[in-house]
């Protein structure tokens, strides 16, 4: 009896599967029914994520009222709990009642056994709710809270394996019929399949401030498949059969996975300097590729679909990923390998010249993707040299003070934000993923070459990961700072390292482009190798200038540099001469248009005026200090020629090469700190500079920042004297206004003569802070005041004086690029005890055409007099 009962029992269970399946088949093929159970699944995960967001700052707020009241209680303290919860409230109904009216037993079934899911979270956040108001927390110190949000990651669980039972039925019944459109489709779908796999990978960490690991290798992974992808669906063709809609659409999925991949590539140059340290950075990332993952890629295959109006389309999807969570408790530590540099002797490539016919787009394409690498590395060294440059200096201070004190306080007075410092290393990804465009003789030496700079810049990485990892848990004050000094040391050897390979690098890559032949009646081509040719001369005279620096003595090569300085003058003048006929034929769109290559060919010859102005900077200069300051400006000028003919290069439709940008000299002075008493730089300036006469006319407007931390003697007042004596000097001709722009930017006064000087100082003092700063306002009425002064020869310019630094968004940049071209240059003063710039101020007065500079009680007067000044043509 038994067994015919378990017999009967088994045929029971068949019975019912059968009619399952068979109801199943014919839900799904209801797409009526399967867009409404979209629909719904839809609208309830954008519920679930909104309650995500919202327990998770609750959480938030009772750990860390966990740890103060720890703290208390070690204190022998007491501290008042307090907890709020305002996150319950059911998902609207509408979505719900739609997807059961519209009939389909499967997705009925499901949507309904959800919707029971939807409540069960919501109640579970009522009883949360329940418990603030009656306070229990105060006797269990949030245990029950954090209990119930355990619970709700478990529903969150339960519905996420609800959806894909479904998803699993809905694949399972599509019939492509293997025309254009199902071949999009089904591509798009193995994407999005794909994608969702590596996301239920991670979970939503409530407890950021840990540190629980991150899988670097698994993004790598993922961001080549995801390159893979994107190759595969711009190989689709949809024209003809496929409505205009659903083509948009599938342009819309194309960007989507464009912006997964660069979202990914920017968490993995900035893990290893933001990330190791806490879960907060791969929330923040988490929650980024969830919501492009929904947006970008379901929404737009969902509208994909709907919009296609393609006969027997049995292709539907379903938005089937629900954020997971997780509740850590242990921290684990991430641990920097230290891979040394061991010295690569790199083989510059010698190609076979002009037997080729005429470069390949892909083959240029891919070597300017090198370059521009190369140029990353370069500019990130720049700025971290500059970093370790003032970090010494204060390092100096605190120990030249000899007292336990100042050691005690020092990381008051030490900056060193180095946390910005990445390794291109999404763009060597891309580099070695698409190496194929390389050619195959070359192809070995030039990764080896390239991962030789990689393996540099990794340990400059570690280098200043342990820096910083020091200097945050004080370990100077057993060692005073020895272990910086021997890091620091290290650090030149690696600069000097790579600044030699990356040398080595350019020229094999440049040997390649120059192997194959090239249209020189082109005009792009023609003005771009006019451009080109002065910068082996403008890059020998910087680095006889670095030779010299290193030395500390007069070189012999100063006749050598005298005679490249005239050859410079020469291509000067040549560019001048022929600009016309190498510009010829292409169209002149005006000096406003970024786009111009007039403009660009024009601002090259400009920014090479600038340079001999340059050199002779460095070559007055006399102390450590400055001579430093000058040769980083006088780098700084010729990666301002190499941006110019840059530009050209990205306007040319021929395949060009770009330049090759050059980073500072890391060194410091030996021995003991040098003397200050004569190294002021206003001491500097003779008689004879301390004139306007020879100068253009000034047309200036102040953009002063008189926010209350302008108010500090080294900042406000500071500049106010250095602007008196100014004024003492100037003629009447000369005329200012000023422009302030804290709250709502205003003209606090109209162009003036600078003869008026108690006008001028008086409108300074009696400017007063009013509300957020509005930098944005403030610049674009600086420049309306000065355009609206202009004159034939003027000296065209806004300075802004801050001490801050401000959101640079898009809009601004524009502003900038566009007065630019007109002409009125922005130089920014930064005022303050931290010499730390940001590097974003850097790229705005170098879009401005103007300089930035760091002002102190030594360099003030000389910083205000020589912005003043501009020789006539």
């Amino acid at each position: 009896m038994l067994r015919e009962g378990i017999v009967l029992i088994v045929c029971l269970a068949n019975s019912f599967f059968l009619s399952l399946d068979s109801h199943s088949q014919d839900g799904i093929n209801n797409l009526a029914a399967l867009d409404s159970y979209a629909e719904f699944i839809h609208e309830s995960n954008k519920w679930l994520l909104q309650k995500l967001r919202c327990t998770k700052d609750f959480y938030k707020q009772t750990q860390f009222q966990k740890r103060m009241q720890s703290s208390d209680k070690n204190t022998n303290a007491s501290r008042r709990l307090y907890a709020r919860f305002d996150c319950a409230g059911l998902v609207n109904e509408y979505k719900f009642k739609k997807a059961q009216e519209t009939g389909g037993n499967l997705f009925a079934r499901s949507a309904k056994k959800i919707w029971g899911l939807l409540q069960k979270v919501n109640s579970k956040l009522q009883a949360i709710d329940t418990y603030c108001k009656l306070e229990t927390y105060k006797e269990d110190l949030f245990k029950e809270s954090d209990h119930l949000l355990e619970e709700v990651g478990n529903v969150y669980l339960e519905i996420q394996q609800e959806i894909d039972s479904v998803n699993v039925l809905v694949f399972k019944s599509n019939h492509p019929n293997g025309n254009q459109y199902h071949s999009a489709a089904k591509l798009m779908a193995s994407f999005i399949e794909r994608e969702k796999k590596f996301l239920k990978t991670f979970t939503l960490k409530f407890n950021d401030k840990l540190y629980t690991g991150w899988d670097t290798t698994l993004i790598r992974k993922n961001v080549e498949f995801n390159l893979e992808y994107k190759n595969k669906l711009k190989q689709v063709n949809l024209q003809g059969g496929t409505h205009y809609d659903a083509k948009q659409q599938f342009y819309h999925f194309q960007r989507g996975v464009d912006y997964l991949i660069d979202s990914k590539m920017l968490a993995m140059n900035q893990f290893y300097m933001n990330g190791y340290s806490s879960d907060e950075f791969k929330n923040r990332f988490y929650l980024e590729w969830f919501k492009a993952y929904g947006v970008e890629l379901e929404r737009n295959y969902a509208l994909f679909l709907k919009r296609s109006r393609v006969d027997n389309n049995k292709y539907r999807y379903i938005a089937s990923f629900t954020p997971q969570l997780s509740f850590d408790t242990e921290s684990v530590k991430y641990i920097f390998l230290n891979n040394k540099y061991e010295k690569k002797e790199l083989e510059i490539i010698d190609a076979n010249t002009a037997t080729k016919g005429q470069i390949t787009p892909n083959l240029n394409d891919h070597l300017n993707q090198v370059v521009d690498c190369i140029n990353w590395m370069v500019l990130e060294n720049k700025s971290l040299q500059s970093m370790l440059w003032k970090m010494h200096r204060s390092i100096k201070n605190i120990l030249k003070s000899d007292s336990d004190r100042m050691l005690i306080a020092a990381n008051k007075y030490i900056h060193f934000k180095a946390r910005g410092y990445t390794i291109p290393r999404s763009q060597l990804i891309k580099i070695g993923f698409y190496s194929n465009n390389f050619p195959e003789a070359y192809r070995i030496n030039l990764l080896r070459s390239i991962n030789a700079l990689y393996d540099i810049t990794y340990e400059i990485e570690y280098q200043t990961l342990e820096i910083l990892d020091y200097l945050e848990k004080e370990k100077f004050l057993s060692d005073k700072f020895e272990d910086v000094s021997r890091r620091t040391k290290r650090l030149i050897i690696l600069f000097d390292e790579f600044d030699l390979q990356k040398e080595k690098v350019y020229s094999s890559i440049k040997n390649i482009y120059d192997s194959y032949e090239q249209d020189d009646e082109n005009s792009w081509v023609k003005s771009a190798n006019a451009l080109r040719k002065a910068l082996p001369t403008a890059k020998e005279i910087l680095d006889l200038e670095k030779e010299e620096f290193k030395s500390s003595t007069k070189s012999n090569s100063n006749e050598k540099i005298d005679s490249l300085k005239n050859n410079l003058k020469i291509y000067y003048t040549k560019l001048v001469e022929d600009q016309y006929s190498n510009l010829k034929g292409l169209k002149k769109i005006g000096s406003t248009h970024g786009d111009c290559p007039y403009s660009a060919y024009e601002w090259f010859n400009h920014d090479l005026k600038a340079y001999f102005d340059r050199i002779e900077d460095y070559e007055k200069s006399v102390d450590f200090k400055t001579k430093w300051s000058k040769l980083s400006s006088l780098a700084y000028g010729y990666n301002s020629l190499v941006s110019r003919y840059d530009k050209i290069v990205s306007l040319a439709d021929k395949p060009l090469l770009e330049g090759l940008k050059q980073q500072d000299l890391l060194r410091f002075p030996e021995g003991k700190p040098e003397d200050n008493s004569n190294s002021g730089s206003n001491q500097n300036i003779d008689n004879s500079s301390k004139s306007m006469e020879g100068y253009a006319f000034t047309n200036i407007t102040l953009l002063l920042d008189v926010s209350a931390s302008m108010r500090s003697p080294e900042k406000l007042p500071l500049f106010k004297k250095s602007l008196e004596n100014l004024l003492q000097i100037m003629r009447k001709e000369d005329e200012l206004s000023i422009v302030q722009y804290s709250g709502s930017a205003k003209v606090a006064l109209k162009p003036i003569s600078a003869r008026k000087k108690k006008k001028i100082v008086k409108t300074i003092e009696s400017l007063k802070p009013k509300g957020r700063t509005n930098i944005y306002e403030g610049l674009k009425l600086a420049y309306q005041t000065v355009e609206s002064n202009k004159k034939p020869s003027t000296n065209d310019k806004v300075i802004l004086i801050t001490d801050g630094i401000f959101r640079i968004d898009g809009s601004l940049n524009q502003l900038i690029d566009r007065n630019s071209e007109q002409g009125i240059q922005l130089t920014i003063f930064s005022y303050g005890k931290s010499t730390d710039s940001d590097d974003s101020l850097k790229k705005l007065v170098e879009k401005g055409r103007g300089k930035y500079l760091h002002v102190t009680a030594d360099n003030s007067e000389e910083m205000v007099i020589r912005e003043a000044q501009k020789r006539l043509k």
